[in-house]
């Protein structure tokens, strides 16, 4: 007789523990972010050990939603309905066995490729995302990281978590400070980089602005290649015993920057670009100030600026003997198109000079840094 009862409630119990899985997977379908809802939901209902991925690996269900390119992911499912190691379904879709504890709050696209060898996966434990909120860039900065440049600056980027650059103002169109910072340290490790290098115990901040001067003094090799300005505009001269000295090349353009310790090492695009010209002041041999000479609308070549060391003001005396250099050259034949500006481009040959050990460490050549240089003559980075 008790048998009977209990073989009679036992459909009961099973809806009801039907409905309390049911209820348990709705849950924690319902902790994934509503951008992925659907088709995670989708999948989840195709079969049961599918969907208990959303709580054992929710890394991998979202994989399996969100495919990459030439995964078989049918061949997937079936490992998973079949019974195979998460691993081995994990190694089949590319999903890093580091991501199994990641909460389903972690992501909101398809997984980008992440560094999977066994050296990263022991470290990268000790630089989890602050918050799960925060964990998609997260994980884009190391799979940027780890592309752009190695491992070893992908947990790096893991400490550092770079922050969602600001806003900028209309029409301006930063570059991507997180491949910037990759690239340049990639650079820094290989030997690359004068100045500042890239160095585990740095901060954001501090890798940002190297990264930055980095590019600025790369960006004038690039425009300015390996010979002059073509047209100096002006000639060199000495007047009231201030010597009037062209910086025509990038290496005399840079060395002047570093001496008076002023940013003419960002004039590369106005210096190809027929914008501006820069001369050193010098009194008996010692550099006293730095000037730049551009046309900008005007029929023939002003003053633009004259500044001294950290542009410090300079001496009255050194503003009339330029303007005495610069009156001296006045002549009634000068063609006034030579002064008219040009859209800056980027050296070929330098541009590939640059970038060839680069290309060839990596075996490819990203879309992001072409073989032929940007018409827009900026770094696409």
């Amino acid at each position: 007789m008790a048998m009977h009862i209990e073989l009679a409630h036992a459909p009961t119990r099973a809806r009801h523990h039907a409905r309390v899985r049911e209820a348990q997977l709705e849950t924690r379908l319902a902790r994934f972010r509503a951008e992925l809802r659907p088709r995670i939901r989708a999948l989840a209902a195709e079969h049961a050990w599918i969907a208990d991925l959303a709580s054992s690996f929710p890394a991998l269900l979202v994989a399996l939603a969100f495919p990459r390119p030439r995964v078989d992911v049918r061949e997937a499912m079936l490992l998973v309905t079949t019974g195979a190691p998460l691993a081995t379904i994990a190694e089949h879709v590319g999903v890093p066995l580091w991501l199994r504890n990641f909460s389903p709050e972690a992501f909101d696209r398809a997984l980008p490729k992440l560094p999977d060898s066994a050296a990263f996966r022991r470290r990268i434990a000790n630089h989890p995302p602050a918050a799960w909120s925060h964990a998609p860039r997260w994980l884009e900065s190391v799979a940027l990281a780890a592309d752009v440049a190695d491992e070893e600056i992908a947990l790096w980027f893991a400490r550092e978590n770079p922050a969602k650059p600001k806003r900028r103002r209309r029409g301006y169109q930063p570059p991507c400070k997180r491949r910037l910072v990759a690239l340049w340290a990639w650079h820094s490790r290989h030997g690359a980089v004068k100045g500042d290098a890239w160095q585990w115990d740095m901060n954001w901040k501090n890798a940002l602005n190297a990264a930055y001067a980095w590019s600025d003094s790369l960006e004038l090799a690039l425009f300015l290649g390996e010979t002059p300005v073509a047209d100096a505009w002006l000639e060199d001269g000495a007047v009231d015993g201030y010597d009037f000295i062209g910086l025509h090349t990038a290496e005399a353009v840079r060395a002047e920057a570093a001496a008076m310790k002023h940013c003419a090492h960002t004039y590369g695009a106005s210096l190809a670009g027929n914008e501006y010209r820069l001369w050193s002041i010098r009194r008996d041999g010692a550099r006293v100030a730095t000037m730049s000479v551009s046309a900008d609308r005007l029929v023939l070549p002003t003053i633009r600026e004259i500044s001294g060391l950290a542009n410090a003001k300079v001496p009255v005396d050194v503003f009339i003997a330029a303007r005495r250099w610069l009156h001296a050259q006045d002549r009634p034949d000068i063609d006034a198109k030579r002064f008219q500006y040009r859209s800056p481009r980027f050296d070929a040959a330098a541009w590939r000079a640059q970038w060839r050990p680069y290309w060839l460490a990596k075996r490819r050549i990203p879309e992001w840094l072409p073989l032929t240089p940007p018409a827009d003559g900026f770094l696409p980075i």
